[in-house]
């Protein structure tokens, strides 16, 4: 019995070395797979860090390339921060005791000193409109003010008219707008529940093609009772707009907000409400030093637009590529803006406060507004 006993341990013990040995076998042939595979693994490897090191090289050439591209931009913004104009002025002038017209049109150039640098000073402004649950809850203007030099002056003509002299003068001024950053001159007034009092600008003695550099003076517009005013159909407005708000004759409807990764779309409908007037948009981003619109997230912090691209349709049409002529956007058509703000929290869910920054051109001069949507929802 105990002989048996011992053969079956033997036979145990014989098994087990087997397969001691067939592992051992196995874990050389794995080592040996091992090494073969990482061998492989060395030369695939070699490609792929030159690939590496290429696209480092470029991306590194990309951001020089972007630091000079915002430096020469903002070059550019600078030189186009000074500019010269002609203002013409007029005035009636009695002479007195034995003047002469040469005389009396010497003092008309010299008292008119004074006014053309203060219109020259005063050329833009801006306007803020702030909208709350559908409602237009405040308004506010800013006056820029510009350094004046009157760097010219030429008498045009004078004309006797009875015992007064008619004196007509032109005036060479170069204007430098100062940063609105640096001012803080606004002043705030609450809007009623009413509509508030509408006004439109008057053309300016001269034209501009430069947003934020010349602003034409604001006059009521007059009303006639005897003269009825013509029908006008109202704008059909969308009713799952998370916002709208009006500025010159312009609605912009924010219809989507969408965050994708840390990137978050707006898409603004603006629509020129007027019957057989064309207007000129423009919602500059990071590639012009005027003024961005731009978001607040809910701990505070700000975030500039990044992008801003045009759609009327499939066609579009970014800011970069519009310039300072604006998108043009005639009576009665819609075309959709999409702002890009980038590097914004990947987690953000509502946008506390969202501000949007058209310059819209009107009677030869651009005006500035913002239009503020607060609490507005972020979809994904």
């Amino acid at each position: 019995m105990n002989t048996a006993a011992a053969d079956g341990f033997r036979e145990k013990v014989r098994s087990f070395q087997g397969r001691i040995s067939s592992l051992q076998e196995k874990i050389t042939s794995t080592g040996a797979e091992k090494e073969i595979q990482l061998s492989l693994l060395r030369k695939k490897e070699e490609p792929y860090k030159k690939a590496a090191q290429d696209t480092a090289a470029v991306q590194a050439k990309k951001d020089e390339a972007d630091r000079a591209f915002q430096e020469a931009q903002k070059s550019l913004h600078d030189i186009r921060r000074v500019r010269d104009s002609i203002i013409v002025k007029t005035s009636l002038t009695t002479p007195r005791g034995s003047q002469s017209p040469e005389e009396v049109s010497a003092e008309a150039i010299i008292d008119k000193l004074a006014d053309v640098k203060n219109d020259a000073r005063t050329q833009h402004s801006s306007s803020t409109v702030e909208v709350t649950n559908f409602r237009l809850t405040a308004k506010s203007s800013f006056q820029a003010v510009t350094q004046a030099f009157i760097t010219a002056v030429r008498l045009i003509a004078f004309i006797n008219e009875g015992d007064s002299v008619r004196v007509k003068m032109a005036f060479r001024v170069r204007t430098v707008l100062e940063d609105p950053g640096e001012q803080d001159l606004r002043v705030t007034t609450q809007v009623a529940r009413t509509a508030p009092a509408e006004k439109r600008l008057s053309p300016s003695d001269s034209g501009s093609t430069k947003p934020a550099l010349e602003e034409g003076k604001k006059t009521a517009r007059v009303h006639e009772p005897d003269k009825a005013a013509p029908a006008i159909a109202p704008v059909k407005r969308n009713p799952k707009a998370l916002g709208a708000a009006e500025a010159t004759d312009a609605l912009f409807e924010v219809t989507s907000v969408k965050l994708s990764g840390d990137e978050i779309s707006v898409l603004v409908d603006v629509t020129n409400m007027t019957e057989d007037s064309p207007r000129s948009v423009a919602i500059y981003d990071e590639a012009y030093r005027w003024t961005k619109s731009k978001l607040m997230d809910t701990a505070g912090k700000e975030y500039e637009v990044s992008q801003v691209i045009f759609w009327k349709g499939q066609q579009k049409a970014s800011m970069y590529d519009a310039g300072t002529r604006g998108v043009p956007i005639d009576a009665r058509t819609t075309q959709t803006a999409q702002l890009i703000f980038r590097k914004v929290p990947s987690d953000l869910k509502t946008i506390k406060k969202l501000t949007i920054h058209p310059f819209i051109y009107l009677r030869r001069t651009w005006q500035e507004h913002d239009l503020v949507f607060q609490n507005v929802g972020v979809s994904r």
